[in-house]
């Protein structure tokens, strides 16, 4: 099923369409100039905001001490601030330790999370517990978007926001559905981080492959960039290559109805998804797979992540309506 009409606006241009108030707002404490725009507009803007959980992950409250004064900028903001701290390996635990922290959570409940600090592991967890956990009808999602990336050097190639080596695991209640013998599709959503797609794609072993690549408008160069690191599937004339705006998860959503319908739907494949482009676009992944179970959703999960700041300078924030009730 199509998303057919959305709700996706830039706040910093206009700040009144906020909303009035919150119930619950999320999330991630970092080091990025973006990770607390978000938190500051809601400020400014006088939202009022019942609770504001910070999700704390252990592995970069104990990173480089030269950052720390940028990494609790949060207790500046709010005072209201409940602290849950988070292993950055085990989304699934998060959720379990949000569940018995005796929040009341209600169907009714307004509750919103700025994604811009989140893992995209993370963000699956979190949104199958709204999803599931609270059974709320939609959530504010806010993100902002860096201006540019930190490459070292100037090299693109250099870019990581993981350290070490990587497993292509399956996420936690995105298993899909599958049968003995089913040809598998699947579809990388290009990132930066060197060449990801290459490894997942020959660990899943897929009868097809589908690249989308995410075009932000700010910056075209970036599109260019994720090309480039992951040139060798694409430049592999079996493959297909697809784009989207890497800021808009209702676009991924649309370009996934589109191609399960071909393949899963009409041809029978098992489809595979690998969400290692934008967290807008990993959103768009999300969105779908809990609207649609049957697709398995895989990530390449690295022995540890970059704790330092990846991106300088901010762009726009983003807030999306997502309704996770079809």
């Amino acid at each position: 099923m199509k998303q057919q009409i959305y709700d996706m606006r830039i706040v910093d241009d206009n700040l009144n369409d906020l909303p009035e108030n919150l119930d619950y707002f999320f999330l991630v404490a970092g080091v990025d100039n973006r990770a607390y725009k978000v938190l500051r507009d809601l400020k400014n803007s006088e939202v009022v905001i019942k609770h504001i959980i910070v999700i704390d992950f252990i592995e970069r409250r104990n990173g480089d001490r030269k950052y720390l004064a940028e990494y609790y900028q949060y207790k500046t903001i709010f005072t209201n601030i409940i602290t849950v701290d988070a292993n950055i390996h085990e989304s699934s635990k998060f959720v379990k330790d949000i569940s018995s922290r005796g929040f009341h959570f209600e169907k009714t409940s307004k509750i919103g999370v700025d994604i811009s600090c989140f893992t995209k592991p993370y963000i699956f967890s979190f949104f199958k517990f709204i999803q599931k956990g609270i059974q709320v009808d939609s959530i504010y999602v806010f993100y902002t978007e860096p201006k540019s990336y930190r490459f070292e050097n100037g090299f693109c190639k250099t870019y990581k926001s993981s350290k070490g080596p990587i497993r292509v695991e399956e996420l936690p209640s995105y298993t899909g559905y599958n049968l003995p013998d089913r040809d598998r599709l699947l579809v990388v959503l290009l990132g930066f981080d060197g060449d990801l797609s290459k490894e997942i794609n020959e660990e899943i072993s897929p009868k097809k492959t589908v690249l989308i690549n995410g075009f932000p408008g700010y910056s075209p160069k970036f599109k260019d960039i994720s090309l480039i690191n992951n040139e060798l599937l694409i430049n592999n004339p079996n493959n297909i290559v697809k784009y989207c705006k890497a800021n808009n998860p209702f676009e991924v959503y649309n370009t996934l109805d589109k191609l399960c319908t071909e393949y899963s739907k009409e041809n029978d494949f098992f489809v595979n998804v690998a969400p290692i482009g934008s967290k807008p676009m990993a959103l768009g992944v999300c969105l779908y797979a809990i609207h649609n179970p049957f697709i398995r959703i895989i990530y390449p999960m690295p022995e540890n992540y970059n704790n330092d700041s990846t991106t300088s300078e901010i762009w726009h924030s983003l807030m999306y309506i997502i309704p996770l009730t079809l």
